[in-house]
């Protein structure tokens, strides 16, 4: 066999074919650093830490105002080192994202978050480096190619017009029998939801493009603001329950539930009209930093692994998001390296042990979603 041959013939750990740049992911150093990293995450110590989120955040906040030194960018890895990296498009990068572009990366600098299935695998690497390879997440610039198969056109409408599709939107959801299941399975578990204050979403993705209106998702976020208002009528009946009898006919003093939403591909017209309907539109990474137990989150069709980052940090009292599907986002298929959202073991973990699951009625806007409540924990 020739040299030639010998590294055509080369395949990464899941047996798919080496490009004769890709021969280094096959190297010792490469194996014993995947090896390492499937190690760390068996050990169940966090990749996605609350900390290093909101240093990244105050760094690229800094960047933007053109305060960060050096434009040089600081990340803990796996291994609690420093690696830099130089906020400059110019600069040749050693990461490859190749997820489909859903508008959520038209300008730079960007958090990219990467999976299990992908860390072990270098799957979004162009070359190796030792330090990069530990990072759970980095920060790059768009690609100049854009792989999509969504059109990204800026809106052309008008706010009062999106304004009424939201409304008009919210109305026939809270009509349908699926809203009624979904108001009746968290009606019957106001007590285990009793604390929660706030709703979470991420990739509920831009409401509009061009002119046309993206129904599926103006569903998603009718259907985000009616968990709230469902959520706000049970924590007045139950604050007042709590209540001596001679207040119990008034209003408890804080019973409020905020709405939080977070997705890069939203444009302003997005953002104003979600404000006009209550909706915290928050930056990346700042929406994660808000997951905590009192929280409830959704994630309907993500395009970043967001079930991995919410494994890590937190225990919300319930979450919304795509049901398991046997080959396709279970942790250890063929699928799962390339999917946006890929559950993992440590997620199934946590959801097995830790909360209960509720079937929903399916609806078709909403993907295949399912309820999880954290069980009572005394």
């Amino acid at each position: 066999m020739t040299d030639d041959e010998a590294s055509s013939s080369k395949v990464d750990p899941n047996g798919e074919p080496l490009t004769e740049n890709e021969g280094w992911k096959t190297s010792d150093q490469a194996k014993i650093v995947s090896c390492d990293i499937i190690d760390i995450y068996n050990r169940d110590i966090p990749f996605f830490i609350r900390a290093d989120l909101e240093n990244v955040a105050k760094q690229l906040d800094s960047h933007k105002e053109g305060t960060l030194e050096d434009d040089t960018l600081h990340l803990t890895n796996l291994k609690g080192e420093d690696v830099e990296i130089i906020l400059n498009p110019t600069v040749p990068s050693v990461w490859k994202d190749t997820r489909c572009d859903h508008g959520d990366r038209r300008e730079g600098p960007y958090i990219y978050y990467r999976s299990i299935q992908k860390t072990i695998d270098y799957l979004d690497m162009e070359s190796f480096d030792r330090q990069s390879a530990y990072l759970p997440f980095a920060v790059l610039y768009p690609s100049p190619t854009r792989h999509t198969h969504y059109s990204d056109v800026p809106p052309t409408i008008s706010i009062r017009r999106l304004n009424k599709v939201l409304g008009k939107k919210r109305k026939s959801w809270e009509a349908c029998e699926q809203y009624s299941h979904l108001k009746g399975l968290l009606k019957s578990n106001e007590i285990l939801l009793r604390n929660v204050n706030k709703v979470v979403a991420f990739a509920c993705g831009t409401m509009v493009d061009g002119s046309e209106i993206k129904r599926d998702n103006v569903t998603q976020h009718a259907f985000i603001l009616s968990v709230q208002k469902i959520l706000l009528k049970m924590k007045g009946r139950v604050a007042r329950s709590f209540l001596p009898p001679f207040l119990s006919k008034g209003k408890s003093a804080d019973i409020g539930v905020r709405c939080i939403s977070q997705d890069p591909a939203y444009w302003p017209l997005d953002k104003q009209v979600l404000f006009g309907a209550g909706v915290h539109v928050l930056e990346d990474p700042v929406a994660f930093l808000e997951v905590d137990h009192n929280s409830i989150v959704v994630s309907i069709d993500a395009n970043a692994p967001i079930q991995q980052i919410i494994a890590d940090l937190g225990r919300p009292a319930a979450i919304i998001w795509q049901k398991l599907v046997e080959g396709v986002n279970t942790p250890n298929t063929a699928k799962a390296r390339e999917w946006g959202d890929p559950s993992s073991t440590r997620v199934q973990k946590m959801l097995d042990n830790e909360y209960t699951k509720l079937e929903l009625k399916n609806h078709v806007a909403l993907k295949n979603i399912i309820l999880y409540i954290r069980r009572d924990i005394k």
